[in-house]
């Protein structure tokens, strides 16, 4: 609930006064198209791998990534956190700035749940939305809680595909102010330009999380140009697992409807090659 009240914060930030400051440096689609494989010619730029517009660490880390059958992370509730955080965060936050992208996550999880805490009164609200009651809070602060968004980025480019999927509503958060975004415009690209990137990655491990995202970003043209052909591509992609529900069969119908058929033939192409690539 807590990420899609983000998203759609940040999408009044960004519809602001400020949005004039990022029209000419948004990412076209043709450059979100080079950081995920798909190109103008899809099925050759896919089949080539095409890596412009990416950093070679970042292709390097997705050459080594297993491609597996689709999944869906969220229908799989993460365990539950317990313990004494200050420790759990002791332990850990050495090998993570090491470089131990599972450190790193598992204290994005930490800080996450004990900022939480600190942001909501112990009412009924706070049991509703709080997911580890068996975590003790106590000895964390707005010094580790500042950390979380920098944990979450190395997560995520060691591989941690669920670091993937979420840094783009976590890592908005700053940005819902809209006197900060405007002030702070290269930092929003770095969270634009890794946002995206991550998502490509998942997506072309099989997430339908990430694809589902990819598909939402391209039909809402916010961190990216719109794109009709890229929203239907992703989106018929994530249907075609088998893992979303009849509301979603909706949505991809009425994202068609928005094509030509010359535009349905291209984005259908794009979709099969994102089904191979990542779940042949």
């Amino acid at each position: 609930m807590r990420k899609s009240i983000t998203l759609g914060l940040l999408l009044v930030a960004i519809g602001g006064a400020v949005a004039v400051m990022l029209v000419e440096s948004k990412p076209s689609p043709e450059r979100g198209a080079a950081q995920s494989g798909l190109g103008e010619t899809a099925v050759e730029e896919v089949s080539t791998g095409t890596t412009e517009g990416r950093n070679n660490e970042e292709v390097a880390d997705e050459q080594h990534e297993p491609r597996t059958k689709s999944f869906a992370f969220r229908r799989n509730p993460e365990p539950q956190l317990s313990g004494n955080a200050r420790k759990i965060y002791d332990d850990l936050i050495g090998n993570a700035k090491a470089g131990d992208a599972a450190a790193a996550y598992e204290l994005t999880r930490v800080l996450s749940a004990c900022r939480t805490r600190t942001q909501f009164p112990a009412t009924e609200e706070r049991a509703y939305i709080e997911p580890h009651p068996g975590l003790e809070c106590d000895g964390l602060g707005d010094a580790e809680f500042e950390g979380i968004v920098e944990l979450l980025r190395l997560a995520a480019h060691g591989g941690v595909i669920e670091a993937q999927i979420d840094f783009l509503p976590v890592a908005s958060v700053p940005f819902e102010d809209a006197q900060y975004l405007a002030s702070h415009i290269p930092e929003f690209q770095r969270y634009r330009d890794d946002a995206i990137g991550f998502l490509n990655r998942a997506a072309m491990r099989g997430s339908v999380d990430a694809m589902v995202s990819l598909s939402n970003q391209y039909d809402g043209g916010v961190l990216v140009g719109r794109d009709p052909v890229y929203a239907y591509a992703y989106a018929w992609a994530a249907q075609q697992s088998g893992l979303v529900g009849a509301t979603f069969h909706n949505h991809v119908d009425g994202l068609e409807a928005q094509l030509t058929p010359e535009q349905r033939a291209r984005a259908l192409q794009m979709a099969n090659e994102i089904r191979r690539r990542c779940c042949g």
